[in-house]
Formats: C-alpha cells, sequence, structure tokens
C-alpha cells in the first residue's frame, strides 16, 4: 500500500509530538532539584510555625549567629510554636540560661538528614549532653523515645532543619559524667582528626583517657584541622606534619585542671605545652584567634571546649630572633649570658625587646677602633647595652606614646613619634610588632647606647 502526499506528512508530525513528549516525560521523572540559598536562621524566619523558635533564638547573638553562618555544618531540630507554648506553660519560672541551654540542646554541629539517622544513635548537642534516636518501621523518627520529626530535611546553606512536636528538655545530670574526654572524643564525629592526632602520642592518650587527670581540652573540630591542612601545600593530611610539631600543638590544646567558661576571664592561661593561650571575652570565648563555638562539654576527667581554629603556639622572643637571620648577631651577644636567655624565654613574662639588626651591630663595632666583634666589648658593658634594650611589659607599636620609658637596666628611652617611631633621637624602628608567646619584638636599625 503507497502512503499519500498529505499522510507522510503527518506520520512526520506524530513522530515528533511523541519524541517531545517523552523527552517531557524523562525531564518530569528527573526534576531540577530546587536550589538552597537561605541559612537556618532564614528558614525559620519564614515558616510562621517557627515564630517562638525564633523570638527564644533571637535574644542570644551568638546562637542566632550560629544559625545564620554559611561556614557551619549543622542540624536544628526545630520546635514549633505550640510545642514552645506547653514548653514555657510547664516551665513558668525557667531562667534565661536554661533557655539559651535548651536552645543550644537543639543543635548539632554535623548535618544529619533523616536517612542519616538511625536507631540507637546519640549525637552530642552543642549545649554538651547527647539526643538518642529511635526509628518505628525505619519511617517515624523519634528523639529521646518521645519527641516526633513532624517534617524533616528542611535544607540549608549550613546544614538542615528538622521540625519536631516537643521542646527537647535535657537530661537530669548524673553526680558525675559517665564519658571521659577520650570517649567523648571518640563519640562525636566532628572530632575524628582530633582523636587521630591524639593517638599518635601514647602519653597524651594515657592523659585524656585516665580517670584520675583533671584536664581542659580546647578541642578543634575536623573542618579546624582541615584549614590548618589548607595552611601548607606540603600537608595533605597529619602524617605530613612533623611529630614534634604536632605533639607542641596538641599539648598547645590541654590546660591542667577543669577550666569551665565561667571560670574563665581575660588574660593568658598555661598549657601542658609550657606556653600561655590568650583568653578575650569581649565577643563571646575567644582562645587566641579561635572561638569556642561548644563550651563546658563537662567528662568524667575534665572538660572540653570545641573549637573552630587549630591554636598554633608562638615561639618566644629568643626563639623568634633565632628563626631571624638579620638578627643572628643580636643572638650571639645575647647567648653570652644565660640569665638574659632564661629572662628572654620565660613563657609567664610579657616583654618588649628593640632589636638592632646585624647592621646595627656592625655599626657599633665600627665606632670604635678596638672592636672588631663582640668578644672584643668588654662583657659588663655589652650586657648593660642588652639589657638596655628590653623593657618589662608588652608594648605595641600602636601603644608607644612620646614619653620616656624605663628598661631592665634601670635606665630610660625616649620616644619620638613624630616621623614614625624613633628612640633616643636616632634608632628607627623599621620593623615593628613582631609578636611573641612572650611579648614582642620591634626590630630597629642601631643600637642603643645607655
Amino acid at each position: 500500500m503507497k502512503l499519500s502526499k498529505l499522510t507522510f506528512p503527518l506520520l512526520l508530525l506524530l513522530m515528533a509530538v511523541t519524541v517531545f513528549t517523552s523527552c517531557k516525560d524523562d525531564d518530569d521523572d528527573n526534576p531540577t532539584p530546587p536550589q538552597v540559598t537561605d541559612s537556618i536562621l532564614d528558614e525559620i524566619k519564614k515558616d510562621a510555625d517557627l515564630s517562638t523558635l525564633l523570638d527564644q533564638a533571637s535574644q542570644f547573638s551568638d546562637i542566632a549567629d550560629l544559625l545564620d553562618d554559611d561556614d557551619q555544618t549543622l542540624t536544628l531540630f526545630a520546635p514549633t510554636n505550640d510545642a514552645f507554648t506547653k514548653f514555657l506553660e510547664a516551665n513558668p519560672d525557667v531562667t534565661e540560661d536554661q533557655v539559651k541551654a535548651t536552645l543550644q540542646y537543639h543543635v548539632l554541629t554535623t548535618t544529619k538528614m533523616l536517612a542519616d539517622l538511625k536507631t540507637g544513635d546519640s549525637y552530642l548537642t552543642a549545649q554538651g549532653e547527647s539526643i538518642t534516636v529511635t526509628k518505628n518501621d525505619g519511617l517515624v523518627v523519634m528523639l529521646n523515645d518521645s519527641i516526633m520529626i513532624t517534617k524533616g530535611d528542611i535544607e540549608a546553606t549550613n546544614g538542615v532543619m528538622h521540625k519536631i512536636d516537643m521542646v527537647l528538655t535535657i537530661p537530669e545530670e548524673d553526680d558525675e559524667p559517665a564519658m571521659t574526654i577520650a570517649e567523648i572524643a571518640t563519640g562525636n564525629e566532628n572530632f575524628s582528626t582530633l582523636v587521630a592526632a591524639v593517638s599518635k602520642f601514647d602519653d597524651l592518650t594515657a592523659a585524656i583517657s585516665s580517670p584520675d587527670s583533671d584536664l581542659t581540652v580546647f578541642a578543634p573540630t575536623n573542618d579546624a584541622f582541615q584549614a590548618l591542612l589548607d595552611s601548607n601545600p606540603d600537608w595533605n593530611s597529619l602524617d605530613d606534619i612533623d611529630e614534634a610539631t604536632l605533639k607542641a600543638v596538641l599539648t598547645y590544646h590541654i590546660v591542667e585542671g577543669s577550666v569551665f567558661s565561667t571560670d574563665l576571664s581575660d588574660g593568658r592561661v598555661e598549657t601542658l605545652n609550657g606556653k600561655f593561650v590568650t583568653v578575650d571575652l569581649s565577643n563571646g570565648v575567644m582562645i587566641d584567634d579561635a572561638n569556642v563555638i561548644i563550651p563546658d562539654v563537662e567528662a568524667s576527667n575534665g572538660v572540653v571546649h570545641a573549637i573552630d581554629a587549630v591554636l598554633i603556639p608562638k615561639m618566644n622572643l629568643v626563639e623568634t630572633a633565632i628563626a631571624t637571620p638579620d638578627l643572628s648577631t643580636l643572638v650571639a651577644a645575647v647567648s653570652k649570658y644565660p640569665d638574659l636567655v632564661t629572662a628572654l624565654s620565660d613563657e609567664s613574662a610579657q616583654l618588649t625587646v628593640f632589636a638592632p639588626t646585624n647592621d646595627a651591630f656592625q655599626a657599633l663595632l665600627d665606632s670604635n677602633p678596638d672592636w672588631n666583634s663582640l668578644d672584643d666589648i668588654d662583657e659588663a658593658t655589652l650586657k648593660a647595652v642588652l639589657t638596655y634594650h628590653v623593657a618589662g611589659a608588652k608594648i605595641l607599636s600602636s601603644d608607644l606614646q612620646a614619653t620616656n620609658y624605663t628598661m631592665l637596666d634601670g635606665n630610660t628611652i625616649s620616644v619620638n613619634l613624630d616621623n614614625g617611631v624613633v628612640i633616643n633621637g636616632s634608632s628607627t624602628v623599621v620593623i615593628p610588632d613582631v609578636m611573641a608567646s612572650n611579648g614582642v619584638a620591634h626590630v630597629i636599625d642601631m643600637v642603643l647606647l645607655p
């Protein structure tokens, strides 16, 4: 049978429609997922049924900032308005601190989708206590055996939110915490890199595992350790870090005794490393350059504070000078006096050193025809010159004033700020604010003479 001239174009049109419909069906089967652009805090703001949660969280800037921080990976169990109303009615005398702790108890510092939650799993919260998960028939997710997730997997740029039908209540504290520091770290996947690092050193593992220990650990998260590795192109894993360096870093995170966040004050705290961390409470709790993101996780042998950066111990003034080639003559001079080396290495001190360059010392030698090297300078004279370069307090360049300062030898220097920083009218600070663990050095271009 022959096709008519009209039939053939109709067949082509029918085929085109069929192909187009088939492609459209395929597209419907594989829809493009919606783009996630809002933080968890934004998702709360969009949901009228979470307005009470928003009001409560907004009272605490650190919690609101955490839920809005795109650098975080969080899970929020979000109680509805009805859930919060019932909670507040049942607890009319609840304090502000208790509300804050309750909110923190609803936050995990790792992202857990519904599919990730398994029966019997326990997760450490930002408050420091854990919640447990039960799945009924693999579908209904219960928290602490009584709280139901009513809507899950609300994705955000910094994690996920699950709505729940009741407020989670913090378990009453036992007389003694059940887990050691080692067990807390091992039980939280967000500290797995820290656990791997500590496991390289038997003495450190024993210290945080021993029930007889009493320690405070500032615990960097996995993200913090990854940032440390990313800071050095030669570091792809912990194995690439020299063991002595890694151990020095780890011991810099451990303090003798249980120091809770309420015990901290602005100042310096000595670590097992022998060096001191700096505590700053002006904006939350900062340890050196790291923020405490989960405070006061109590252990049977101390306390853990989770931090968002690895703490790097600074060199002291002597170590800093040794590491600076243009200060080698100063190092040679100071090395002649063990008491000066000890004083400038003292980690508990806070000193200021005006550090002459090698050229400055050469100019000093050239000023006297009898001086060909440091050995030609009378020892008492040389020591007097060196102590004239050290002040007994830490003075940053921004804190210097046009006045006189008393040095370790008892004499004074004068500071002029009209054209940079000039000491005694002739020696210029060429490199200010070389920070050290026990003070600061300002590199100068002439030796100061008392």
